[in-house]
């Protein structure tokens, strides 16, 4: 089984699995394609660390 049949498989099986489909970008690549796992039972912490790797730009003007 090839993963493009595996991405088929889980595509019918949403529902089932409990998951919910998600619009993807398109990509040049015609063979290419994303995974994306969402943990909804993780609490969700303050917007400083929503956004990891961009921290706030502290410029003041003088």
């Amino acid at each position: 089984m090839t993963i493009k049949d595996d991405i088929g498989q889980l595509s019918r099986n949403l529902e089932k699995l409990g998951l919910q489909q998600v619009i993807v970008e398109n990509s040049l690549a015609d063979d290419s394609f994303r995974v994306v796992y969402i943990n909804k039972n993780v609490r969700k912490q303050g917007s400083e660390q929503s956004t990891p790797g961009k921290g706030k730009n502290k410029k003041s003007s003088s």
